[in-house]
């Protein structure tokens, strides 16, 4: 038997660190429902805004004649636009991915809209208020009307609503549109759109240059499972990914080869997983879409075949674009305790990084010494996709590791049984407390410096990390938020990390 791993010792948070944790979970973290977004997200929107609105009123004298103004600064947010469009973003060397910089991309198109949607209209009020007919003859005018029927369309079709129920068709609508806006607005103003559309355009080419450089074309075995869930397995791809990032998937079969859609990893990858194996790249796709109802078709029509034949499920062919995104300059290891929430098929995210985690306590290059999984789901047959890992994960952070590992399940739906597929982790039927769960973990910290002889003045920190429904983002933000000043800077602050579905 292998012996237990000596762990880093525990590193005590500055209190300075500390207490902007707690700062920025009480003031900056808390959603706002209304925009979807949280409150110092808000507060960028609202600076960036600011910024643009100046440039475009500040000294601009009589719109009416000087109509050009908010055109230009219209114009002018074509570099933004573009370049927080990108998957390989150069804003992520903030720390965020693209995903999370996305409502800036957003915010910056909007006051794109609304600087082409001013000129416009001043200028057609000028040319009222003069008694002159506008000309729908001339080039410059169809080519602003173009520009401006393609604003109305990308705006149309990126209203929240239908973006969500319609994804496909808003895509393709913003596509046919930029490309449109883009063409039209530099034979409207070719001598000043040229430039900024030249740093757009370049952007975008390298993007898609190391979007090629990241795609891999493999076969990939698909297999129905329980709760109306269908796992990917890729057998050519076994690392090159960190715990928590997605990929962007393809399937090469059948009548949606256009259509790509985004997965968190499920697993860890090879050079760090205490478990052996192949550690095929794991995705777990739940169905939620047409997209993802006609795979699990694929998967469910092929299972039977394949049980009868020892085989691995339906094979496919499939594009893989990525990693991005995840915990990125967050390194879940270097705190004391890590509580991972999890809802529904968001356990892809929990059980890669307490698999990662524990692969870092094998190899003793782990700080934390504590790993809470909570994971909502309607039925307790969900626990099926993860029940052979989080067993023998279990079994291997308390054989090899001084890792204290807690998995809690809690089945929200109506309950049909007490079998537990994970005989160790702790069964609840029942929504989770998360405000107490966050409380509880920071109390251990608390007593844990408390002991006589720890040499600490403050624990080593929480990470939590959410994966699941806006709801369980929103719910753990606030928990998170509404820990204490004292207690959360006596464990060493607390720092969250949330994935949502969808953004």
């Amino acid at each position: 038997m292998q012996g237990v791993a000596i762990p880093f010792s525990i590193k005590a948070v500055s209190g300075l660190y500390a207490n902007w944790c707690w700062f920025y979970n009480k003031c900056l973290l808390p959603s706002v429902p209304v925009f979807n977004l949280t409150v110092g997200q808000v507060f960028v929107c609202l600076g960036y805004q600011t910024i643009v609105l100046v440039f475009m009123f500040l000294n601009a004298g009589n719109l009416e004649t000087n109509y050009k103004r908010p055109g230009y600064i219209a114009v002018a947010q074509i570099p933004p636009v573009f370049l927080l469009a990108a998957k390989n973003t150069p804003v992520s060397i903030v720390g965020k991915g693209y995903e999370k910089l996305n409502f800036l991309h957003r915010v910056a198109g909007r006051m794109m809209i609304l600087g082409g949607a001013l000129h416009t209209y001043f200028f057609f009020k000028g040319e009222y208020d003069a008694g002159k007919a506008v000309d729908f003859s001339v080039p410059v005018i169809q080519t602003g009307m173009v520009a401006i029927c393609a604003f109305v369309l990308i705006l149309i079709t990126s209203i929240a609503q239908f973006r969500r129920a319609f994804y496909q068709i808003f895509l393709f609508s913003h596509i046919i549109g930029w490309i449109a806006f883009i063409v039209a607005i530099n034979y409207h103003v070719p001598e000043v759109a040229r430039p900024y559309t030249q740093i757009g355009l370049g952007g975008l080419l390298f993007d898609f240059l190391l979007r090629l450089v990241h795609s891999r074309i493999k076969s990939a075995n698909v297999m129905a499972m329980p709760g109306g869930m269908t796992m990917i397995q890729i057998p050519g791809i076994h690392q090159g990914w960190r715990a928590g990032q997605h990929v962007w998937v393809r399937v090469l079969n059948g009548h949606r080869m256009t259509e790509i859609h985004p997965f968190t990893v499920g697993n860890a990858p090879a050079d760090i997983s205490p478990l052996p194996g192949a550690h095929n790249l794991t995705l777990m796709a739940k169905s939620t879409g047409d997209w993802t109802r006609s795979l699990l078709e694929l998967a469910t029509a092929s299972n039977e075949m394949s049980l009868k034949s020892g085989g691995q499920g339906r094979t496919v062919s499939v594009a893989v674009e990525g990693p991005y995104g995840g915990p990125m300059f967050t390194d879940l290891s270097e705190s004391q305790s890590v509580v991972l929430f999890a809802g529904g098929s968001g356990v892809t995210f929990a059980a890669a990084v307490l698999e990662e985690l524990v692969g870092q306590a094998c190899d003793g290059v782990c700080r934390t010494r504590q790993v809470t999984v909570v994971w909502s789901m309607k039925t307790i047959e969900c626990a099926d996709w993860y029940q052979e890992l989080f067993n023998s994960l279990l079994d291997i952070a308390r054989t090899r590791t001084s890792l204290d590992v807690q998995i809690c399940l809690f089945v929200t739906g109506p309950r049909q049984g007490d079998f537990n597929p994970i005989p160790d982790a702790q069964l609840y039927f029942k929504r989770p407390d998360i405000a107490r769960i966050i409380d509880g973990t920071v109390d251990d910290i608390i007593t844990s410096i408390g002991i006589k002889g720890s040499g600490l003045e403050r624990g080593g920190g929480i990470a939590v990390g959410t994966c699941g429904p806006d709801p369980l983002v929103r719910a753990v933000r606030t928990a998170v938020g509404g820990v204490e000043r004292s207690r959360a800077v006596s464990a060493g602050g607390i720092v969250a990390h949330s994935e949502c579905f969808g953004w």
